[in-house]
């Protein structure tokens, strides 16, 4: 019964799968890059666009800071004041981008997220993962959690502020699902789209401090583009030169990020082709709630129903990227499912977008996870339970075959072990009994001399 009932409570359990939205991409932009990874989503939806190499690990250098800004204003207010430690000051280099912060100095969390923001300050870094996660250690573990909740499951942080190590990396995709949730948080684009701000004087430092973007395609520069409003910047010798940025346009909002790019310039003009195709060629369609219906699929243990999954259907309006000469009666939308399913196998469910090709092919934009609801059916419950009973009324060993195997060993493995053991104890044993014995014999010689 106890093995009846652990399986029923586990049945019950209501599965909620991850909100993270996920597709392959759609035809790819036929252009060489200067980037080794790149991709680009929909901030909506995190429909893939465009992509190259998005899910090879890459160095993340300071873009990974993007991750610290909103974790902080997810958990704090901006308004909230820290003081700088000796550690997070210190452990960064001079040689490295910093706001020459001081130990013990005092500043607001807005000069921190905006330190490390437009300057791209490791010490103001450090000082947010100090007041948010407690210590520079247990900040990163606060960051691989969010990032695996929100999809970035190639990601690995070490840092709250990019600095190079080898176990720190993440990849295009993923970058991409931290800006995507990032944009989610409560005053995230505030700051993100900020190019300019004025620190004020502190307890430690009478002067006023003034920061600047970094970032050309969000102002007046060669390389500013029609529609950026926001980005982070990143390069370290390992990771050469990183970016995110976020665009928008009429009722499309872009996030690419661009990885691993040798030159300076390079990444702005990648993200700038990119932006192009998507935004010229692709188009925003429609797919109202209620396009796919909730269904119940039976749960079996083999012989008998013993549960249903009830997934929901669409419940709320999507908004799908597609070309252009696609319309949104064209788009299909179908459920990944079983006709039925064995207990204990996992239930993952999903409404899939698509579309036919010019060639007839079937070509995925987006995946989407649905809910499931797990119940047990009751008459079928209770026909388990019965044949339970008249299993466990019949006299039989309380071990399995394999149990009664390895026990067996385990016996003759042991009475082994005991019986060498005893063998060398009594051993040990004789050879003192013999060693005394001719001690004795010697001394008492009368061929020895006495002294």
């Amino acid at each position: 019964m106890k093995r009846i009932t652990a399986t029923l409570i586990t049945i019950l359990i209501m599965l909620t799968l991850c909100p993270a939205l996920y597709a392959l991409p759609l035809e790819a932009p036929d252009f060489s890059a200067y980037s080794d990874a790149y991709v680009v989503v929909d901030a909506q939806t995190g429909e893939v666009l465009a992509e190259k190499n998005m899910n090879k690990r890459e160095y993340p250098a300071s873009i990974t800071k993007i991750m610290t800004i909103a974790l902080a204003l997810e958990r704090a207010n901006l308004d909230d004041k820290l003081t700088m430690s000796e550690q997070a000051v210190n452990s960064v280099a001079r040689s490295a981008s910093h706001i020459a912060l001081s130990p013990g100095e005092v500043i607001t969390l807005r000069d921190a997220i905006m330190g490390a923001l437009l300057p791209s300050a490791n010490d103001a870094a450090n000082g947010i993962a100090e007041y948010i996660g407690g210590s520079l250690e247990m900040f990163p573990v606060m960051m691989n959690a969010k990032a695996e909740k929100v999809g970035a499951l190639n990601t690995h942080f070490v840092n709250a502020n990019g600095l190079e190590d080898e176990n720190h990396y993440t990849t295009a995709y993923d970058m991409a699902m931290i800006t995507k949730y990032a944009l989610t948080v409560k005053n995230f684009r505030e700051v993100f789209g900020t190019t300019e701000y004025y620190m004020n004087p502190t307890n430690t430092q009478p002067e006023q401090r003034h920061f600047g973007t970094q970032h050309h395609m969000i102002v007046t520069s060669t390389y500013q583009y029609d529609g950026a409003w926001g980005g982070k910047l990143g390069w370290t010798n390992q990771a050469n030169h990183t970016a995110v940025t976020v665009a928008k346009r009429g009722d499309i909002e872009l996030i690419c990020v661009v990885m691993n790019s040798k030159n300076k310039w390079e990444k702005y003009k990648d993200t700038k082709k990119l932006f192009d195709y998507c935004f010229n060629n692709l188009q925003k369609v429609t797919v109202p709630a209620g396009t796919v219906k909730g269904k119940t699929i039976p749960i079996t243990d083999g012989k008998n129903e013993v549960g249903s999954a009830t997934v929901s259907g669409i419940s709320q309006e999507y908004g799908i990227l597609v070309p252009k000469d696609v319309t949104a009666a064209d788009v299909e939308v179908s459920v990944n499912t079983k006709k039925s399913y064995t207990k204990g196998e996992k239930i993952a469910p999903e409404a899939v977008f698509s579309f036919k090709g010019a060639d007839g092919s079937k070509q995925t934009l987006l995946t989407v996870p649905l809910e499931c609801k797990i119940e047990t059916d009751q008459a079928a419950q209770t026909a388990v339970a019965n044949e339970t009973k008249m299993y466990d009324s019949a006299p039989k060993s309380s071990f399995t075959p394999q149990q009664m195997v390895f026990t067996a060993i385990g016996f003759v493995v042991g009475g082994a072990a005991v019986l060498f053991v005893l063998f060398l104890i009594t051993r040990v044993l004789v050879q003192r009994y013999y060693r005394k014995k001719r001690r004795r014999a010697f001394s008492s010689s009368p061929y020895i001399k006495r002294l």
